[in-house]
């Protein structure tokens, strides 16, 4: 992620980093409450400037100061939610948390973090990627089919093979981009 001050933060299976383009300098950083082990899977700089960091541990929300150094921003987050896959910011002011049991909203003006449970395709399934349409409709890449999903309503749709997708298990970690025209893409194990 590139920040303000064009340092780049990057998440890595051994924590997080910052890189200086300009003087070439890159060394490791830890939040001020806990140097605990951090395996970064994704990222994500939302409206607010807030940095979330989803890792195999669970989720975090930091704030960069520009010295090197992140400062955790207190969530009320779930602690059984681990894995972290995807995070996705829709025009709603919602977080969307992939993770491998499932999705996750969190309400980013409420500061409330539901799981998105019963909904078929969604429920205890791990979630690859989310993107968001022009009409507000979330599209959900998992490990069996994509998931056309409404959280205005709860109306929802699983496309498979059958479908015409090329195949049913998605890949993970920024597989999935919206174009400038309303396009969406998502890779999976039999392409684009």
């Amino acid at each position: 992620l590139k920040m303000d001050d064009g340092k780049i933060l990057i998440g890595s299976l051994s924590g997080l980093f910052v890189y200086d383009p300009v003087s070439g300098a890159c060394g490791k950083i830890h939040t001020r409450e806990e140097r605990r082990w951090l395996r970064v899977l994704c990222m994500h700089k939302d409206s607010n400037g807030l940095i979330w960091i989803g890792a195999k541990e669970g989720l975090k929300c930091c704030r960069y100061l520009y010295d090197g150094h992140v400062e955790e921003v207190s969530l009320k987050i779930p602690a059984h939610m681990v894995q972290i896959q995807c995070l996705f910011e829709s025009y709603d002011a919602h977080m969307w948390i992939g993770t491998a049991d499932g999705l996750f909203g969190y309400d980013m003006k409420e500061g409330e973090c539901t799981m998105i449970e019963d909904v078929p395709g969604l429920s205890k399934i791990t979630i690859k990627g989310i993107e968001e349409d022009n009409s507000g409709h979330l599209w959900i890449s998992t490990d069996n089919g994509l998931t056309r999903y409404d959280p205005a309503t709860g109306d929802n749709r699983t496309y498979y093979t059958r479908d015409g997708l090329l195949s049913n298990q998605f890949n993970a970690y920024s597989s999935h981009c919206k174009d400038s025209y309303g396009n969406l893409y998502f890779g999976g194990l039999g392409g684009v």
